[in-house]
């Protein structure tokens, strides 16, 4: 146990191996409860032919074991309590076995009558303290989840907003403008996104006979025609090094020698 305890918390073991973690405890704390059985298996100890076994044998072992499954490990709801019933079983088994073979459970059924109320209660005991605890493991995991779906949703939300701001701003100016916003206020009023640029070039591009042609379109089409147009047209801008200033209705604005000269 030592020695898992100081591997487990120098960190050198992967989550991966935590259940082969688990099930090692369990098989030491086994062999911990069946050494402690009331029974010899078998071997013989000719110093100790006098002493008998008695019925509270184990009963610790198994009471500190059973805990430690219950509270302490990682395990599944239904893993933990075959393991804490499998194991009072068999104490309660082998107990009744011995006292009938010896002739002493008339005299001593007490003893097996209280062993039976502390295995059954720490097993309940157990059950209770397991499921808080993975009451609250789970409760945090969905706290968890919660929160890193919102910080996702936020992000995204925060990536539409700069992309729509970039559509509708030059990217030098929404740069600039997105740092002021997150940057504390200074005074009361908003800062003027002006500059001064020497050779400037603009060009204002409108559709002849819009008027007629929306009237004879309905609205979708109009907006997919749009669409394709101005596509067009930013894809020129943007071979020719032009910048778009704005869209309004058919009318296409872009300047060149922004923001760097030609």
């Amino acid at each position: 146990f030592v020695i898992l305890f100081i591997v487990l918390c120098t960190r050198s073991i992967e989550d991966l191996y935590l259940n082969y973690v688990c099930y090692t405890i369990i098989f030491f704390c086994t062999a911990f409860c069946v050494v402690a059985l009331p029974v010899s298996f078998g071997f013989v100890y000719p110093q100790y032919e006098d002493l008998q076994h008695v019925e509270v044998e184990g009963v610790w072992q198994i009471v500190f074991s059973t805990f430690v499954v219950y509270s302490m490990l990682p395990l599944r709801t239904w893993v933990a309590i075959s393991y804490g019933v499998l194991l009072s079983c068999l104490h309660t088994i082998i107990s009744v076995v011995v006292m009938d073979s010896e002739l002493r459970l008339l005299t001593q059924w007490q003893q097996v009558a209280a062993n039976i109320i502390i295995l059954l209660s720490v097993n309940l005991v157990g059950i209770f303290i397991h499921n808080l605890t993975e009451e609250g493991q789970r409760r945090a995991f969905l706290d968890t989840r919660d929160c890193i779906a919102a910080r996702l949703e936020m992000e995204d939300e925060n990536e539409k907003l700069e992309r729509l701001l970039l559509s509708v701003l030059p990217q030098h100016v929404a740069i600039e403008m997105k740092a002021d916003i997150m940057s504390p206020v200074e005074g009361q009023f908003h800062k003027i996104y002006i500059q001064k640029h020497e050779n400037v070039s603009i060009l204002f591009a409108d559709i002849v006979g819009f008027t007629n042609l929306s009237s004879q379109c309905s609205s979708q089409d109009l907006v997919r025609l749009l669409n394709e147009l101005f596509g067009r047209f930013d894809q020129l801008a943007n071979d020719n090094r032009c910048l778009r200033i704005k869209i309004l209705g058919d009318c296409y604005y872009c300047v060149s020698g922004l923001p760097r000269a030609l």
